[in-house]
């Protein structure tokens, strides 16, 4: 049983606070996933010793800490696939959070707002003549979580270093390998989309106006081949900011553990049970809400161009991708043997008397 299950089942009954619709249905899904509640689960055979096991089926919801392991292995694989063989950036835009209450209660709006600013600010800065005068691809993922899971609305653009110069076909790259594109000027260009879409919205005149005094956070770094940056951005397209490896729980309160961004060192920190599902409900995105997106290059309309991108780099100038990584996907194992489990039905209403529960 997952420790954040238990928690959600032991006091979501005691919480007050108001949820919403999406919120509530996390909450039901995260109590009843891999329990009887189901009402279905599989059986699975030993094929070495022969004993028979029954799971119950997981809820499938992407806020379920137990949920999403084989997704994150699935998505890996296919972006590992899209690689192209150049140096790769990472860059974070952050927004003031002067802007936290809005994504709560505004999240459609603020957060579609905040991909199209960021995102077409990455393009036009990257188009300028004297940095990359050409169209960029990338990917981006909202998170909203720091490392000690308070809120901190922010995106992670995974950017390869090439970009297409127009209709000349003419690859371009940035002229120093560690650096993409002046963060200062960047930040402006961002700052000032974002602004501008937001005079659209009916809420803009309730914004904390010191947000707009305030020098934004947008941050760059170089990820080497990129590998490394997507394993980063892979647990969070599917998970919720906590996993209960991560977590103790005593009955009342709940001690979980993350690394200081400011030392790298590993702390712990405990809250209240009831604090402790505020905490994890507050990120609990819209319904049907995409989490990460891709643009220019790296759109689904662009695959082609992509291909041929590769080919060129690894042909024409033999710049060949490293062999690719095979990623787990979790698999059940016996408990009398610890062979690999087999499927043996996939929509049974109740475990067989000799099986052993997963």
């Amino acid at each position: 049983m997952s420790v954040v299950a238990k928690v959600f089942r032991d006091w979501l009954p005691h919480y007050k606070r108001p949820l919403s619709r999406e919120q509530r249905q996390a909450a039901n899904a995260i109590c009843k996933c891999r329990t009887p509640a189901m009402e279905h689960g599989s059986l699975y055979l030993c094929p070495d010793c022969g004993q028979k096991h029954f799971a119950w089926h997981s809820c499938g919801n992407r806020n379920c800490p137990q949920c999403g392991c084989n997704k994150v292995a699935q998505w890996l694989e296919k972006r590992q696939d899209e690689m192209l063989p150049v140096n790769y950036y990472m860059v974070t835009f952050t927004l003031p959070h002067e802007f936290n209450y809005q994504c709560k209660v505004n999240p459609k709006e603020m957060f579609k707002t905040f991909f199209k600013s960021s995102s077409e600010a990455l393009k036009q800065v990257a188009g300028y003549e004297n940095i990359l005068n050409g169209n960029i691809g990338m990917m981006g993922t909202l998170q909203t979580w720091a490392r000690d899971g308070s809120y901190h609305v922010h995106i992670h653009y995974i950017v390869p270093g090439i970009a297409l110069e127009g209709n000349k076909e003419t690859l371009r790259f940035p002229k120093n390998p560690n650096y993409l594109m002046p963060m200062q000027i960047l930040q402006k260009v961002f700052k000032a989309k974002f602004i501008e879409e937001l005079r659209d919205l009916e809420f803009y005149d309730s914004v904390d106006h010191k947000a707009w005094r305030k020098d934004w956070i947008v941050h760059c770094q170089s990820v080497g081949n990129g590998l490394a940056a997507i394993k980063y951005l892979s647990a969070y397209t599917q998970k919720i900011f906590i996993s209960g490896k991560r977590v103790e729980y005593d009955g009342e309160n709940v001690t979980y553990s993350y690394i200081d961004s400011n030392t790298g060192q590993k702390r712990k920190r405990t809250v209240h049970a009831l604090s402790f599902i505020f905490f994890y409900l507050q990120h609990v995105l819209p319904s049907g809400f995409m989490k990460t997106r891709r643009y220019g290059l790296m759109a689904n309309a662009s695959k082609k161009i992509l291909k041929s991108i590769r080919d060129l780099l690894e042909i024409r100038w033999k710049r060949r991708l490293k062999k690719q990584e095979k990623f787990a996907i979790n698999t059940y194992k016996c408990r009398k043997c610890s062979a690999e489990l087999k499927m043996a039905g996939a929509r049974l209403r109740a475990p067989p008397k000799d099986a052993l529960i997963l």
